[in-house]
């Protein structure tokens, strides 16, 4: 398993199967609570050009939280594959999806820790130049 952040990556999860151009960001897209009371959360990846949002309002908000202690992990699913969160993000993740905007649809956000490939240091130093066009008005 590869270090992803200070969450190991899983090895089935590949973020090749999401590409982003110079102008492009990755929105983690959630899905409203299913009702056969797993509790898991589910999600997908989806790629977004700043550049053909601007003037526009953003339809997706940004999450900013502290990653706290990684331990113990909790296991998410993006695109059905698993995905480990530490304990600051799933609750948040589990705060979000029980929003009422999100009963009958997709909440989403942005959120660093899942949205930028944290084993690519290329692809984190590109994002980090886009971070203040994904923080509000454009």
């Amino acid at each position: 398993m590869e270090e992803y952040g200070i969450y190991p990556c899983p090895d089935n999860f590949d973020y090749v199967e999401y590409p982003i151009g110079n102008s492009q960001i990755r929105v983690l897209s959630i899905e409203p609570p299913s009702n056969d009371g797993g509790g898991t959360v589910c999600c997908t990846l989806e790629v977004i050009d700043l550049a053909a949002q601007v003037g526009r309002a953003c339809d997706y908000i940004a999450l900013s939280y502290v990653w706290g202690n990684p331990e113990p992990k909790t296991l998410i699913r993006i695109g059905g594959l698993k995905f480990p969160v530490g304990p600051n993000l799933y609750g948040a993740l589990v705060l979000l999806q029980g929003f009422p905007e999100i009963k009958d649809r997709r909440l989403r956000v942005r959120i660093d820790a899942i949205c930028i490939d944290q084993v690519n240091a290329a692809e984190r130093s590109q994002q980090i130049k886009l971070m203040p066009s994904t923080r509000g008005p454009r």
